[in-house]
C-alpha cells in the first residue's frame, strides 16, 4: 500500500470559472474522473482498486478501495458528491468519485494553487451579471511545476489562443494578461460639424477633479483627466484608452476614457476646421 501517487501533469488539469464580476473573473483548477482512473491503474493496477456508491440520508457517497497486500485487506476512502447542473445522477456520482480520489491523494496538490484572477475579459450575460468574454474551452494549463518535498505548486502558467492569461512563480503574478484585441473601427457615415466640436472643447470653466463625477463630464474635462501616473488622457493612444476603460479601478477615469473614445473620430479628423481655429483645440 506504501506507493507514491504522482503529481498531476499540466495536460491533466482543467480550468473553470470560479467567480465573475464586472472587473474580471477567477479560475479554478480541477481534475476529471478519467484522470483519477488512469492514475489508480498506474499506481495500483486495474485489479487492485474498486469503487462503490451508496446513499446516506439522501446524499450519494463514493468509496474508493485499494488492496493492501501487507494487511491483506481493502482500505477504503469515502466522500460525498454534489449534483451537476446538467445530468443530476451522473454528475453526483462522478463528483463523489473525484472527491474520494482526493482523499486517496490524487490531485491534492491542486489545493495549493494560488488565487487566479483575470482582469477584464468579461461581458454582460443579459441577466444582470457577467460572464467571461473568452471561450473557456480554449483556456488550458500550459505549464506547472511543484516543490517535490511539499507537493505544492510553485510555478503555473495558463493560456488561451491569444497567449498567456496568467503566470505564477512562487507567490507573484509575473505576467500581465494579454491585451484584449479590439475590433477594427468601422468608418462612420456621420457628418462632423466643426461648430459642434468647438462648442464642446472651447471655453467651459474646468471643474476641480474631485467635483467631477462618473456621471457628468464634458469632453474637454475628459481630455484633461489624467492617468494614475499623471499623464493626460488626451496623450494616450486609442488602444491605451481602451485599456483604461477595461482595467482602471477609477470609475471617473474609465468614464473619461470612454467619452474620448466615443468622440475619437471627431478628435482625429480636423480637415474641415479652418487653420486659424486650431489653436483652440487641445492637441
Amino acid at each position: 500500500m506504501d506507493k507514491t501517487i504522482r503529481l498531476l501533469n499540466a495536460n491533466e488539469i482543467d480550468c473553470r470559472v470560479g467567480t465573475c464580476t464586472e472587473k474580471g473573473f477567477s479560475i479554478l483548477l480541477y481534475k476529471n474522473a478519467r484522470v483519477d482512473m488512469q492514475i489508480l491503474d498506474e499506481v495500483y493496477g486495474n485489479s487492485n482498486w474498486q469503487r462503490e456508491h451508496k446513499e446516506i440520508k439522501g446524499n450519494l457517497y463514493c468509496g474508493v478501495s485499494i488492496w493492501d497486500e501487507k494487511k491483506q485487506q481493502w482500505i477504503t476512502k469515502w466522500d460525498c458528491g454534489v449534483e451537476s447542473n446538467t445530468e443530476k445522477e451522473k454528475g453526483e456520482s462522478s463528483d463523489s468519485f473525484k472527491r474520494a480520489c482526493f482523499n486517496v491523494g490524487i490531485g491534492r496538490e491542486l489545493y495549493t494553487a494560488p488565487f487566479i484572477w483575470i482582469d477584464g475579459r468579461v461581458k454582460e450575460n443579459g441577466r444582470g451579471g457577467y460572464v467571461p468574454s473568452i471561450q473557456m474551452g480554449n483556456v488550458y494549463v500550459s505549464y506547472i511545476d511543484y516543490d517535490v518535498a511539499t507537493r505544492e505548486i510553485i510555478k503555473l502558467e495558463i493560456r488561451d489562443k491569444s497567449g498567456v492569461l496568467y503566470s505564477f512563480n512562487m507567490g507573484g503574478n509575473l505576467v500581465a494578461p494579454a491585451p484584449v484585441p479590439q475590433p477594427p473601427k468601422q468608418p462612420s457615415a456621420k457628418v462632423i460639424k466643426t461648430e459642434d466640436i468647438k462648442k464642446e472643447l472651447v471655453n467651459p470653466q474646468p471643474k476641480k477633479v474631485e467635483e467631477i463625477t462618473a456621471k457628468e463630464m464634458s469632453l474637454k474635462e475628459a481630455l484633461e483627466y489624467t492617468t494614475a501616473k499623471g499623464k493626460k488622457l488626451k496623450e494616450l493612444t486609442e488602444e491605451q484608452l481602451h485599456t483604461v476603460v477595461e482595467k482602471s479601478f477609477d470609475a471617473t477615469r474609465r468614464k473619461a476614457a470612454q467619452i474620448i473614445l466615443d468622440n475619437w473620430d471627431n478628435l482625429t479628423d480636423f480637415s474641415e476646421i479652418p487653420e486659424d481655429d486650431l489653436g483652440d483645440l487641445p492637441f
